[in-house]
């Protein structure tokens, strides 16, 4: 598997599930999902991650468009996590670096990032 069919997979994934499941709920899931890949196909683990994470739309310019998109930021951080996927600590810092600069999700997640990321070590 590679990075674009898990990206599909995904998207499948988010397709089927109740709308009226909450965002944490969802990341548990696709967390629980995902586990296996964290060792079968790690590098496309890490590839999928990274895409989603790379999400930057400044929040003065965010329409009703980016509202999937920034929901899979959310969801990536979490797996990162979970599955400690260590290679993502650059994604996620630059991440960091851009919500703290205005430059993608607003600054009050600026805390709810950082301890994803120190939830890596």
């Amino acid at each position: 598997m590679n990075k674009n069919e898990l990206l599909g997979l995904i998207d499948e994934t988010f397709e089927h599930l109740p709308e009226r499941i909450s965002g944490n709920e969802v990341a548990d899931l696709v967390a629980d999902w995902l586990w296996p890949l964290a060792v079968s196909d790690r590098e496309a683990l890490i590839g999928a991650l990274s895409h989603l994470l790379s999400f930057r739309v400044r929040p003065g310019k965010r329409g009703p468009e980016h509202a999937i998109p920034e929901e899979r930021v959310w969801v990536a951080l979490h797996v990162a996590e979970v599955l400690k996927v260590h290679e993502l600590r650059k994604d996620i810092e630059s991440l960091l670096a851009d919500t703290r600069a205005g430059r993608t999700l607003l600054p009050v997640y600026e805390e709810s990032i950082r301890k994803h990321l120190a939830a890596l070590n």
